[in-house]
């Protein structure tokens, strides 16, 4: 078996590979949109440069954020979401400051 090891934040984690994989090519300062796909539950992010990311319906539009104090940032590199638990968030927007290409892994965990 080839299980591929993953470095967390938490420590050390194995994951299969996925059949479920986006790839978006995200233009500085402009946010894209992905549905979540049916069924799957967890995500795994990858980028070539410093990404911001928010979860929501289908209008989150994430951006690169300055002072913010109300709680409605974007947030900075993360590692991974578990998606399940709010039926109300569909959707996944992600930006960058810079040109660069980012990938989402989404899985069926349980």
């Amino acid at each position: 078996d080839n299980i591929m090891a993953v470095q967390f934040r938490t420590g050390p984690q194995l994951r299969q590979p996925t059949d479920y994989i986006n790839a978006l090519n995200l233009v500085a300062n402009v946010s894209e949109r992905v549905p979540i796909p049916d069924g799957r539950t967890f995500v795994v992010f990858s980028c070539t440069a410093n990404y911001y990311v928010r979860v929501g319906d289908n209008s989150v539009t994430a951006a690169v954020p300055g002072d913010v104090s109300d709680g409605s940032a974007s947030e900075l590199n993360p590692l991974s979401y578990i998606l399940h638990g709010n039926s109300n968030n569909t959707h996944i927007s992600v930006i960058t400051s810079s040109n660069a290409i980012c990938t989402m892994a989404f899985y069926d965990v349980v």
